[in-house]
Order: C-alpha cells, then sequence, then structure tokens
C-alpha cells in the first residue's frame, strides 16, 4: 500500500480481544521521562511529519496521564518508542481506556518484524497492566508500519474507524 502524507486512519481496538502472549519479552521495554517537545522533534527529524502534527496536538505538555515507552539499545539510544493517554470515557464508571495511542519505530536502527512485534506486544502488555479497556488511535497511513503490526497481532475487528485526508497549515507554533 502507498499512501501520502494526508491518508490518517482512527481506530478504536478492545483489549480483550488480545492474549498476552506466552513468549512476551519486555526486557528492554521501558517507561521512559522524556519530554513531549524531545517526541515532537524525533518524530520530525525521522520525517514523520504526519505523526508529529498529531502528537502535538495531542501531547501539548507532560502530564501523569501520560505514558510513553521506549525501545533502547546498549548506548541507551532510543530506536523505538510508544505513547498514549490514559483517560475516563465515562466519569461515571470506573473503566479507563488509552487514546491517543501510537508507535514508532526510527529509521536509522531498522528493527525486525520480530523486534517490532515483541515492542508492541510489551506496549499492549503495559495497558493490560493498567487495566485498561479500550484503545484508541489516530495514525498516518504514510507509516503503515504500525497499522499493520495492529492487524498482524489479532487486532482484526478495528471499531469505530475511519479514513480521512487532512493537512496540517504551518507549524503551530
Amino acid at each position: 500500500m502507498t499512501s501520502d502524507d494526508y491518508a490518517r486512519i482512527s481506530t478504536r481496538l478492545h483489549l480483550q480481544d488480545w492474549e498476552v502472549p506466552e513468549s512476551l519479552n519486555t526486557e528492554s521495554i521501558a517507561a521512559d521521562t522524556v519530554d513531549v517537545h524531545e517526541v515532537y522533534r524525533i518524530l520530525l527529524e525521522d520525517g514523520n511529519t504526519p505523526n508529529a502534527v498529531i502528537f502535538k496536538h495531542q501531547f501539548r505538555a507532560n502530564a501523569p496521564s501520560h505514558v510513553l515507552l521506549t525501545l533502547r539499545n546498549a548506548q541507551d539510544e532510543i530506536m523505538a518508542l510508544a505513547y498514549y493517554k490514559v483517560i475516563k470515557v465515562d466519569p461515571n464508571s470506573p473503566v479507563l481506556s488509552a487514546t491517543a495511542f501510537n508507535l514508532h519505530f526510527r529509521q536509522p536502527f531498522a528493527l525486525s518484524r520480530e523486534e517490532r512485534k515483541q515492542f508492541l506486544q510489551g506496549v499492549l502488555y503495559s495497558m493490560k497492566q493498567l487495566e485498561l479497556h479500550a484503545v484508541n488511535c489516530l495514525m498516518s497511513l504514510k507509516h503503515a508500519d504500525v497499522f499493520t503490526l495492529l492487524i498482524r497481532e489479532g487486532f482484526d475487528e478495528i471499531r469505530s474507524s475511519f479514513f480521512a485526508l487532512t493537512k496540517a497549515v504551518g507549524e503551530g507554533k
């Protein structure tokens, strides 16, 4: 599939549809305190402008409800990152969900398919640990690898999805 910078997809995934694999490996995945402005810079630096624009809109400042996970190499360089917000969809319910979820794999590190899969599984496991029920994400299809990873991980019945064509005007500074 070839897509341009303007194609977006919004998805809602139910974590009850995902089972923690027996081979789960979270060894190199850690919660991180990287500043939201640094994440934005990384996305731009890696040529992921569409998701950088979405990220900047959804994560304006660091907050306790924000979760940032990274995969680092032996030199402590970020090879991949994931981010989401923990929210209560219904204020009258104790049920928590994740919103603004996305993954980013840094181009210079060329992670294998298995490493990408392990990172996604570790991120989903973090959501299970927080007892989240649903995951909402808005992503650019310019980088469709994340979308296809989710499908391969068993989220083949994606709910409340839409495709949209959008274009950000200006830097939003």
